[in-house]
C-alpha cells in the first residue's frame, strides 16, 4: 500500500518527534498516571519514592489501559488494520503536515511558527486534543520553571528572584504568550481567553492538562518507546511487554532521591 495522504501521524517513532508525548497522553487519558509517589514511615520520619504505575496493581485495570493505549498508537503504522496511514516513508510529521501531506498532527502550540514559516499558505485550525473516551477531556503539556542556584552570590540572587517576579506579572505573560504561542500561569489571565482562535485554545488546554513524575526524560522516553515498539513487532505478549517496562521504571526510579 502507497499512502499519498495521511490521516494522522502514529504508530511510528521514527517520524515523529512527538510521539513520546502522544503515547503518553494516552496512559494519562487512560488513568494510568506512569510513575506515582509511594510514601512511608512516620509522620517525624516520612519518606517518599518515585514508584512504576505501569504493573502497578494499586490502579484498576492497568494491564487494560496500557495495553490499549499501546494498540490504539501503533494500528496507525500496522499495514495488516483499516487504520493504516503512517508509514516511515511519509517523513517528519511536522514536514508532512507543513507540506499538506498529513490531515491531523498532534503537537505543541509552540510549534505554529515553526509549520507557518515552513509554509506561509498552509490554511489549518487548531483544536483540543482529542480523547480517547467520552470522559472529561484531557490535554498533555509541558511546564516551565525558573530556578536560581544555591551556589550564586546573594546579589546575583536578588537580581534573579526580581527577574523572575517580573516575569510572574499579567504583562509579561501576555507578552510570552502572544510571542511563543504558550499559554501563561496566571489564572486570571486564563480565564480570559484572547481574540485569536489558535492561542484561545491553547489557553483552555492549559487547564485540562495533565502531567507525570518524570524523573529522566530521556531515560524514561527509551522505555516507553522500546515498550510501544516491542509490541508492534508482536514477537512478545503483551504482558511480557508491559512487565519489562514496569521493571526498567522500578529500576530507574531507585536511583531518584526526593527532598
Amino acid at each position: 500500500q502507497t499512502i499519498i495522504q495521511a490521516g494522522a501521524a502514529l504508530g511510528n517513532f521514527a517520524n515523529n518527534n512527538n510521539a513520546i508525548d502522544v503515547v503518553t497522553l494516552f496512559m494519562l487519558q487512560s488513568k494510568n498516571p506512569i510513575t506515582y509517589i509511594s510514601t512511608t514511615g512516620s509522620s517525624e520520619n516520612l519518606r517518599a519514592n518515585l514508584r512504576s504505575a505501569l504493573g502497578d496493581s494499586a490502579y484498576d485495570d492497568t494491564f487494560t489501559t496500557i495495553s490499549s493505549s499501546i494498540r490504539f498508537f501503533d494500528q496507525f503504522a500496522d499495514p495488516r488494520k483499516t487504520s493504516y496511514s503512517w508509514p516511515r516513508s511519509m517523513g517528519e510529521a511536522q514536514d508532512a503536515f507543513a507540506q499538506g501531506k498529513l490531515s491531523m498532527y498532534l503537537g505543541y502550540g509552540s510549534e505554529i511558527p515553526d509549520i507557518q514559516k515552513r509554509n506561509p499558505h498552509l490554511d489549518f485550525g487548531v483544536a483540543e486534543t482529542p480523547q480517547l473516551s467520552n470522559q472529561e477531556l484531557k490535554t498533555y503539556g509541558k511546564l516551565y520553571g525558573l530556578v536560581l542556584s544555591g551556589q550564586s552570590e546573594p546579589l546575583m540572587q536578588s537580581a534573579g528572584l526580581l527577574f523572575i517576579n517580573f516575569l510572574t506579572g499579567q504583562e509579561p505573560q501576555t507578552v510570552i504568550a502572544k510571542t511563543f504561542w504558550v499559554a501563561p500561569t496566571l489564572r486570571a489571565l486564563l480565564a480570559t481567553p484572547p481574540e485569536d482562535a489558535a492561542l484561545a485554545t491553547i489557553y483552555a488546554s492549559a487547564v485540562k492538562n495533565q502531567f507525570w513524575y518524570d524523573p529522566q526524560t530521556e531515560e524514561s522516553g527509551k522505555i516507553l518507546r522500546t515498550m510501544t515498539e516491542d509490541a508492534a513487532f508482536e514477537q512478545k505478549s503483551m504482558e511480557s511487554v508491559v512487565n519489562e517496562a514496569h521493571l526498567k521504571f522500578q529500576r530507574l526510579l531507585q536511583t531518584i532521591s526526593l527532598p
